[in-house]
């Protein structure tokens, strides 16, 4: 679907910008805070892209006809005088579409610019001949709020973007329009083809057959597979080999103590490092999986988990974590990896502009971390639990004119980010899209294999020492990066370093266990039943709390069989009902 593309970015622009792999809000919390819910919030930069002018941009996405009536009955006519035809061929008389715009404060907009007047609102006008204006504006939380507000009011604008919860209480409202038609006919090839890479996450958006929410899709899963971080001057001066098995994980805990005062294998009160290291005992915390007998039961309370705490006990009473982690957070292990009082940490991929950044500027360039696979603990495969990449959908009213105009907006940021440098659009427009990208943010759709290409690409780049096979935006960034912590140890370079490196970084290690299919999907994919959306974080946290108790001591190894009794009868039981009634056939 790519093409070559021919790059003139000037590499001193991007080696001052560091890459972030996601942003938006990811919780600390190895819980999803529902029992395993199948969705994350993970919204991540993308790659090349670009526009300026007119140019064949409709003529890359296939030249698709134009439709009659799209929609159902009872909806606003899609036909007007004013469609045009193909994915993003202009209207011959302005469409104005209204749409809630989200506030992203990070952005560094022209002078001038904002989330109203930007490269995006203005290539809408300019390229496609629909003018967006402000239904309201409001940054993340506050942006979800006045959808609530809307749902409840029944006055929802042209085209906003709703969390999962949200698209079903529109649905059931009936607030949507049904793009069923609209997206066969005006969604481009790169956007069909994103949603056949992940069909589930496409599926999510539909009810009864009816495709009611467009999918934004996250960057794919290589981005889920979390590795254990090791400080690589102490383990370098220590001599000590990678670890193999989870016994060597924790000789290099011992050695790491011993030489250098490490506190222990990072470990707070989310348990979320911990639930990292799991799957070595066959463990899936917080998803559901499929048990032997067949039936969907919740990761937290198999059998495989009563091992892995039994494991973990022993590591508290022998040092190997800290006394102190039950009242720890990330912002205190991360302050003890930048103080030089922890050497292991398995954490996010992301990890690297966090502690890491901090870790090279307090300590210096040397003091960085390498990442490494979860080790096995008995011999077995360690296979990654992966949960829905997506976590939001754009939506159109029932009442929208041009429905349609929506998916030329999200053709548009595709074709930016794909295909408009072939269509000889210059580098300096694609950089001025992109570097307020999150503008964009209500109608896109990420391409879910964007993290693994990119890295893939520089990869290659890196090994041939040839800036030329880079061929979009995000791989020179990941390049530079690279490069500039390589030759100068620069701080902000740390994080793409810890990511995107050729060797020990976060996707050198996750990419080969994709390719083995080395992971397990959770069952719970997208949509969450109501019952476990009701029970809030109740029954995760009487389970966590109860696996604190445990692996301190304070209860004996049997009363995970009493802890998974009390969860089952505060609703987990009528949760598992709940799952297997939705999921059990799939």
């Amino acid at each position: 679907m790519k093409k070559k593309k021919v790059l003139s970015l000037l590499m001193t622009a991007i080696l001052t910008m560091s890459l972030a792999a996601c942003g938006g809000t990811d919780p600390d919390s190895g819980s999803s805070g529902n029992s395993g819910s199948g969705s994350q919030t993970e919204q991540s930069g993308a790659d090349d892209a670009g526009s300026s002018g007119q140019s064949d941009a409709d003529s890359s996405q296939g030249g698709q006809s134009d439709t009659d009536d799209a929609g159902s009955s009872g909806q606003s006519d899609a036909g007007s005088s004013q469609t045009a035809e193909g994915p993003l061929a202009p209207y011959n008389e302005t469409v104005t579409l209204e749409v809630a715009l989200m506030i992203n404060a990070d952005l560094n907009y022209q002078e001038g610019d904002d989330i109203t007047n930007n490269p995006w609102i203005r290539g809408y006008k300019e390229k496609l001949n629909i003018e967006v204006v402000p239904a309201f504006t409001a940054e993340w939380d506050d942006y979800f709020t006045n959808i609530n507000l809307a749902i409840a009011d029944k006055t929802l604008p042209d085209v906003c973007m709703v969390q999962t919860t949200q698209l079903q209480q529109l649905i059931e409202a009936d607030m949507l329009y049904d793009l069923s038609e609209v997206y066969e006919t005006y969604a481009s090839d790169i956007i069909k083809g994103y949603m056949a890479i992940e069909p589930e996450s496409f599926d999510s958006g539909k009810k009864d057959g009816k495709l009611y929410g467009i999918a934004q899709l996250g960057v794919g899963p290589i981005a889920q597979i979390n590795p254990v971080w090791i400080r690589k001057d102490w383990k370098d001066a220590l001599n000590l080999e990678d670890p193999k098995t989870m016994d060597d994980l924790i000789a290099i805990e011992k050695a790491f103590q011993q030489e250098y005062g490490s506190t222990g294998i990072a470990a707070d009160q989310s348990l979320t490092t911990l639930k990292i290291l799991a799957p070595a005992w066959g463990a899936y915390p917080d998803i559901w999986i499929q048990e032997p007998g067949g039936q969907i039961g919740y990761g937290s309370i198999q059998p495989e988990m009563k091992t892995a705490l039994g494991e973990w006990a022993k590591w508290y009473q022998e040092g190997i974590i800290s006394n102190q982690f039950a009242t720890a957070n990330t912002e205190k292990l991360n302050q003890d990896a930048v103080n030089g009082k922890l050497g292991i940490y398995p954490f996010k991929n992301w990890l690297g502009w966090t502690a890491g950044t901090d870790m090279i500027t307090n300590i210096g360039p040397e003091a960085y971390l390498e990442a490494y696979a979860v080790p096995p603990a008995a011999g077995e495969k360690v296979l990654y639990p992966l949960n829905c990449d997506n976590y939001t959908y754009t939506v159109v009213s029932k009442n929208c004119k041009n429905p349609e105009a929506a998916l030329k907006c999200i053709n548009f940021f595709a074709y930016m980010e794909n295909e408009a440098a072939n269509d000889g659009i210059s580098q300096e427009e694609i950089l001025s899209y992109f570097d307020v990208e999150h503008a964009a943010q209500i109608m896109r759709v990420q391409d879910p294999d964007l993290d693994r290409s990119t890295y893939q690409a520089t990869a290659k780049a890196i090994a041939a020492q040839d800036e030329s096979l880079l061929e979009t935006r995000k791989q020179q960034q990941a390049y530079a990066d690279i490069v500039n912590f390589t030759n100068d140890g620069s701080p902000t370079a740390v994080g793409g370093y810890m990511l995107w490196g050729p060797d020990k970084s976060a996707y050198s290690v996750a990419d080969p266990i994709i390719t083995a299919g080395d992971t397990i999907k959770n069952k719970v994919w997208a949509v969450t039943p109501d019952v476990i959306n009701r029970a809030g974080t109740t029954l995760d946290d009487i389970l966590t709390e109860g696996f604190t108790k445990i692996i301190m001591g304070e209860e004996p190894l049997d009363y995970f069989d009493t802890l998974v009794e009390d969860w089952r009868t505060a609703g987990g039981d009528e949760a598992t009902q709940a799952v297997n009634d939705m999921y059990g056939n799939q």
